[in-house]
């Protein structure tokens, strides 16, 4: 609703300060907590990884509903996001040698800034090949996946907020291998 309404800069304002929160903060880790059962509630930080989210909310909004394929038109953004791309891929192969002080920003559960810039960067080489599709044909199978994922996902964090503190007895029964 916000982006029909044009509140661009509102939505990427709150998921960013969300995301900064996330950098510090992990409410399911708080939940645990809370609930008393010692068993870890997901793998990630919800707060971090909503960002990605919205970003991809924003990309399927321009492409389907503004029947815009490219966002970052400048040549250079495309070569910035390839060179980048490509040191952490080759990074991640060993065949370029990688600071062990920069692994703290790669972290995955709470999407530190380092990987937040290498899938942003997959993200522009993504942008600039949709620009090869027609608007009109569109990509179907990302449509459906995109019209789904966000219920879907709202539901996990649900079902696994509300069934935390059931996860001591199910541990208790079954052990935590089957309980998380």
């Amino acid at each position: 609703l916000a982006f029909h309404r044009r509140w661009y800069g509102l939505v990427f304002v709150l998921s960013f300060a969300l995301w900064l929160t996330g950098q510090f903060f992990d409410p399911l880790e708080w939940l645990t907590e809370v609930s008393g059962t010692g068993a870890r509630a997901g793998a990630f930080n919800i707060f971090s990884w909503q960002l990605l989210w919205v970003a991809g909310l924003y990309i399927g909004f321009n492409h389907g509903v503004e029947k815009r394929n490219v966002f970052f038109r400048q040549s250079l953004c495309l070569w910035i996001a390839i060179v980048t791309a490509a040191g952490f891929f080759l990074a991640r192969h060993e065949i370029i040698p990688f600071a062990s002080s920069l692994e703290f920003y790669l972290e995955k559960s709470d999407l530190r800034v380092l990987r937040l810039a290498n899938i942003f960067s997959q993200v522009v080489i993504f942008c600039h090949l949709l620009k090869f599709i027609k608007v009109d044909t569109g990509l179907t199978c990302f449509r459906f996946i995109g019209k789904y994922s966000l219920p879907v996902f709202c539901f996990h964090v649900l079902l696994l907020s509300f069934l935390e503190p059931l996860d001591a007895g199910i541990g208790l029964l079954f052990g935590y291998a089957v309980a998380v």
